[in-house]
């Protein structure tokens, strides 16, 4: 089992044989403090399919943080003044 450096929604997720699992940890000091010998207490839902999924579609495999695109809202930005 070791850490990655691929995030879902900005969870880090763990790789276990290839197997990738969610984890419930968003915060980048905590993440790198922690034992991959430690890292079965951690390991929540098996995201394997979704994961592999998005890496091919988007092709890329490292350094990523994936947000579904379901999930995405519009925010709306009001414009103050003239501009002029």
């Amino acid at each position: 089992m070791k850490k990655t450096n691929i995030r879902l929604k900005n969870y880090f997720i763990i790789d276990d044989k290839k197997k990738y699992f969610l984890s419930p940890i968003k915060d980048l000091e905590k993440w790198k403090n922690i034992q991959d010998n430690d890292l079965y207490s951690y390991k929540e839902e098996d995201i394997t399919e979704n994961i592999n999924s998005l890496m091919k579609k988007h092709n890329i495999f490292s350094n990523v943080n994936f947000f579904d695109e379901d999930e995405k809202k519009l925010i709306n930005i009001s414009q103050k003044g003239s501009g002029g």
